[in-house]
């Protein structure tokens, strides 16, 4: 638990650091996800070759039942969303439980993110740490993290973070 805090923190302070280049503005993110449920056909892959070309799909191991879609609502600064996220969990962990999404907006673009999950002893008190590594259209060249907070395989959760946009 002190270890997923600790990266919380650095990560936050990094992104803090990024904030103050000139051509950005930054918004809090914020909303609601609805529970996880599988995506047999893997919709994520789709996003591997220009998004995640340095990641290892479980399902392009042919491990099933690693691939996710959820509905989510949320508000970037002034703006209400609604939008669908696709993710797979990925192989590239070193101890950790890994993955990947990309995050489809009604607001004109898409987000796509490398994810973290922390679990703890409780299974509905789960913490994910998304990081935004790219974007398309309102969100090209975003960055900033989300954290998603419960156990989105069994129930709602909700996010929070900071996504940071070119001006």
């Amino acid at each position: 638990m002190a270890y997923s805090k600790l990266l919380t923190t650095l990560l936050f302070s990094l992104v803090s650091v990024n904030t103050l280049a000139d051509g950005f503005t930054c918004r809090s993110i914020s909303g609601t996800i609805q529970p996880l449920v599988l995506d047999g056909n893997c919709i994520i892959l789709q996003s591997q070759t220009n998004h995640f070309p340095d990641l290892t799909f479980l399902a392009s191991l042919g491990i099933a039942n690693s691939c996710f879609t959820a509905q989510l609502q949320g508000t970037w600064g002034p703006l209400a969303f609604s939008g669908t996220a696709f993710s797979g969990l990925t192989a590239n962990s070193v101890g950790q439980l890994t993955a990947a999404s990309r995050i489809q907006t009604n607001i004109g673009g898409s987000l796509y993110t490398t994810d973290v999950v922390f679990n703890s002893q409780d299974p509905t008190q789960t913490n994910e740490l998304l990081s935004f590594v790219s974007g398309s259209r309102l969100f090209k060249g975003s960055h900033g993290n989300m954290t998603i907070t419960g156990n989105a395989l069994v129930m709602a959760t909700t996010f929070s973070g900071t996504l940071c946009s070119e001006n």
